[in-house]
């Protein structure tokens, strides 16, 4: 799987949400949210079967952009209404709340696609995920936790690009395939690679490759 997949994906997604807001100005969401309903109806009808006589590099850029525009919609629906601002005034409610929901979610496979790409679930996941961190009074960590977390979500971009040629590595190393600690291992070496990068290229424009 390319790393880069997504820049494929976000290039899409903005000629969509350009043209949709071009096209009806005044209610340009509500016809976007119609095109989200449309998509999941495509996906859960399994019409995209249709893609397979195209080669993966041409079938899986289409089938992960119309995986993410949804989100994407949903996202400027919470934005437009001011959903987390309301959250906030029940903030321990909705937090406990999604948690429940994230269980009972992950735990029965309820929304789940058989194509592989999980729909409706994936979405829900997101915005129960973004609404805990978002409500989580993360002003109170003590000041030190909060410069270790900066230090380690500076590498996000490295982390993201090597963990496709990393988690090969460390599940044949270690024969830790599909478990919890091959994601942790597979992490820690592209963290390392990521920071021992940054401090040899600080000076080049390759120290973009890291951060």
């Amino acid at each position: 799987m390319v790393p880069h997949w997504y820049l494929f994906s976000i290039i899409l997604i903005t000629i969509y949400i350009y043209i949709l807001s071009n096209l009806f100005k005044a209610n340009f969401l509500f016809y976007a949210q119609i095109l989200m309903i449309l998509i999941y109806i495509g996906q859960y009808s399994n019409y995209y079967i249709f893609l397979d006589i195209y080669k993966s590099n041409v079938k899986y850029p289409i089938l992960d952009t119309l995986s993410v525009f949804p989100m994407c919609v949903t996202g400027l629906t919470i934005a437009s209404l001011n959903l987390i601002q309301y959250f906030k005034l029940y903030q321990k409610k909705v937090i406990l709340f999604s948690f429940i929901f994230l269980f009972f979610l992950f735990k029965y496979d309820c929304f789940v696609d058989l194509g592989g790409y999980n729909g409706i679930m994936n979405n829900l996941a997101s915005f129960f995920l973004f609404t805990i961190f978002y409500l989580l009074p993360l002003e109170n960590i003590n000041l030190k936790f909060k410069k270790i977390i900066n230090n380690i979500t500076s590498f996000t971009q490295g982390v993201y690009c090597l963990q496709s040629v990393m988690n090969p590595f460390v599940n044949k190393i270690f024969n830790f395939q599909g478990s919890l600690a091959s994601v942790f291992i597979t992490y820690f070496f592209s963290y390392i690679i990521s920071s021992l990068g940054l401090r040899i290229f600080s000076k080049t424009k390759l120290k973009y490759l890291f951060i």
